[in-house]
């Protein structure tokens, strides 16, 4: 299993859950039945507190990126080659992603639309979000599934909520026992485990002076023209019916909000 915490430097709590995680993961390695691989995402942008330096990391992974000679580019490299070397060899593989979210949510993931990946998360009690790949290129885990193995993208909670870290521990517990690389364990991620698709991404630019009405959480029911926004033409409304999803309460990025069925 390979773990990546701060794919985005604003999103400590993952790898502050690593850290907190080193010392049990180590006194049950005589359990283990395989390798535990944490790697550290985006350096420079976590030393800031930023969601990225020059360019999303996280948007930089399809076959044929060109490079932009930005910090991420430098990131990228080092990281690519650590997966790389991790994923060699016989054996499944499984990549877990740690994210968090600027809105209040609780916790979620997100999976490429494979076979491979929506099995694996049917095994959690949570909600499960699959076809990201179709409306945004060059994340992560689109390169993990291409290359035919698991991955998942975890978002634990709000950005800066203490509790994201116990959530991400805990994630990490449960989805060892999952692989088979720990017997058991106790967990507490307990939810509905019910899988969604994305059908529509609500792509943004600086220019737009996008602001997302406040209140909204993660999976709210919306409906078909309901105003949840605002940007420099007016008001924002929902152009179908469904579960808001990735609300956007921050400064970077450019996908306002997604919606999922």
């Amino acid at each position: 299993m390979i773990i990546i915490a701060a794919m985005h430097g604003n999103e400590p709590t993952g790898l502050m859950a690593l850290l907190d995680l080193k010392a049990r993961l180590r006194s049950l390695a005589h359990q283990m039945q395989g390798e535990v691989i944490g790697l550290i995402g985006n350096f420079k942008a976590l030393e800031r507190g930023e969601r990225f330096i020059d360019t999303d990391l996280n948007r930089m992974w399809r076959n044929g990126s060109e490079r932009n000679h930005g910090q991420e580019d430098i990131e990228k490299e080092e990281l690519h080659a650590l997966i790389d070397k991790a994923l060699a060899g016989d054996g499944a593989r499984y990549v877990l992603d740690l994210h968090t979210t600027s809105a209040d949510s609780p916790p979620f993931m997100s999976i490429g639309d494979t076979e491979a990946n929506r099995n694996f998360a049917s095994r959690f009690k949570m909600p499960a979000i699959a076809g990201i790949e179709r409306f945004i290129h060059g994340a992560l885990l689109e390169y993990i599934s291409e290359m035919g193995h698991v991955g998942l993208a975890f978002e634990a909670g709000q950005h800066t909520a203490a509790k994201s870290v116990d959530i991400h521990e805990d994630f990490v517990m449960e989805a060892l026992h999952h692989t088979g690389i720990l017997e058991k364990g106790g967990f507490t991620c307990v939810g509905e485990g019910r899988q969604f698709d994305i059908v529509y991404r609500h792509g943004i630019s600086p220019e737009d002076e996008f602001r997302m009405n406040p209140g909204y959480m993660n999976l709210t029911p919306i409906h078909k023209g309901q105003i949840i926004a605002k940007d420099r033409f007016g008001d924002v409304r929902a152009p179908k019916e469904g579960l808001l999803f990735m609300p956007l309460y921050q400064k970077l990025g450019n996908d306002g909000f997604f919606i999922v069925r």
